[in-house]
């Protein structure tokens, strides 16, 4: 009894001394009984998946030195009462009361022990096995010992298990992320060249219709007939537009392509310059309320363009309200800053959001409120490429909020 308690108490200080994790700690765990108790063989299997009845040595050891694993087949052997259940002791004579299972006669064993391996859900995952060829007493010292071993490594193979899965998403991750980098960069190729072709292809027969259609003005058979000179005008206001609109796209390929070079920027600042281009000399200019402090860091010409948009949008569509109001307000994150645009306009309706970043997509009408459609998308596609995001919320007639997020500097994050 007092040699028994010894390799307990051994056994149990090996144990909880070993710090290795993962299948080396289970090959750890069969070499030890091996060597502690003197069994010629130890060794963890984990059942097959689904209705699968093989079990797989995942760590196996022969005379306490670490050998080859196998696999076998579950049903007719001893383990089978075991899997998912409660240890099992056989101390001698363990082929007559199993003989159909041919793998204990050819190992030439007479005595077993077995323990079920639960993981951290309760599931019966596997066993843990021991079998020598002479008597094996059944002591409850030995089935302590066992049942800890088995229960650590029900630990190990979850993890095993947690790891193979979260490899299997890193790679599915890292092959989606590879997939959606090529589908982006192939994406501003396309832009690329589509820009190419606006700048050279069309600028050239765009000034030469607008061209001709001033010299048009000034014939004097256009000139003296309303209804000619009505029609040159019409084509000379939509050549016009044309140009606006591809310059928009040009801005909007150059700065989706663009590398921030990122700087603090003295928000306020910035606020107040873009907001007296913005107003002006107005008769009517609405109530604009920002911090007196604030700062973000941002490339300088490139979130000047985004505060463009979303001041000049709320200026915009604020300006019918007999009170007009635009407001910015700002927090500070741990690794994120947050600048919000809000103002009291006419708002819209939230189940047309999908629209709200496409390019040349309105939601109001161009003749209430003049515009190219394009601003949002350059402010998302700017914002984004600082690592960003813009939020909104909006309601018919409250309102609109715009929330742009950007990471600070990793420096400064908490």
């Amino acid at each position: 009894m007092h040699q028994e308690q010894h390799v307990l108490r051994q056994g149990l200080l090996e144990l909880a001394g070993d710090t290795s994790v993962g299948l080396r700690c289970c090959e750890n765990m069969v070499s030890r009984l091996g060597r502690l108790l003197g069994v010629r063989y130890v060794f963890v299997g984990v059942i097959g998946p689904g209705e699968d009845q093989t079990v797989h040595s995942l760590a196996t050891a022969i005379g306490g030195a670490l050998s080859p694993n196998f696999s076998y087949d579950l049903s007719g052997s001893p383990c089978e009462s075991i899997v998912g259940k409660g240890m099992c002791v056989y101390s001698g004579d363990v082929c007559a009361e199993f003989p159909e299972d041919a793998l204990l006669k050819e190992m030439g064993v007479s005595s077993y022990l077995g323990a079920p391996i639960f993981d951290t859900q309760g599931q019966g995952i596997g066993l843990l096995v021991l079998l020598d060829d002479k008597l094996l007493p059944d002591s409850a010292e030995l089935r302590a010992l066992v049942q800890m071993h088995a229960a650590r490594a029900g630990v190990e193979i979850d993890r095993m298990r947690y790891e193979q899965r979260l490899e299997s998403l890193s790679a599915s991750l890292t092959q989606e992320v590879a997939r959606q980098t090529a589908h982006l960069e192939e994406a501003n190729r396309q832009l690329a060249s589509f820009a190419y072709s606006i700048s050279h292809d069309l600028r050239t027969p765009l000034r030469h219709m607008m061209g001709y259609g001033e010299l048009m003005l000034g014939l004097d058979s256009v000139g003296q007939d309303p209804e000619a000179r009505s029609c040159v005008e019409a084509v000379l206001q939509a050549g016009s537009k044309m140009a606006v609109m591809m310059e928009a796209l040009l801005d909007y390929s150059s700065n989706r392509q663009a590398e921030p070079r990122c700087q603090w920027v003295d928000l306020p600042a910035l606020l107040a310059d873009i907001a007296a281009q913005l107003v002006g000399g107005a008769d009517r200019a609405p109530l604009l309320e920002w911090p007196d402090e604030a700062r973000v860091w941002a490339d300088p010409a490139l979130i000047r363009i985004v505060f463009q948009n979303l001041l000049g949008n709320a200026i915009k569509y604020s300006s019918k309200h007999p009170s007009p109001r635009v407001s910015v307000t700002c927090s500070a994150g741990i690794d994120m800053d947050e600048i919000a645009v809000e103002d009291n306009g006419i708002g819209f309706d939230m189940k047309h959001a999908d629209r709200l970043f496409g390019v040349f997509q309105r939601l109001h009408a161009e003749s209430d409120y003049p515009g190219h459609g394009i601003g949002l998308a350059n402010a998302l596609g700017i914002v984004r490429r600082h690592g960003g995001q813009i939020g909104f919320h909006a309601r018919p007639n409250e309102g609109a909020r715009f929330v742009v997020s950007l990471p600070r500097p990793p420096q400064t994050r908490g």
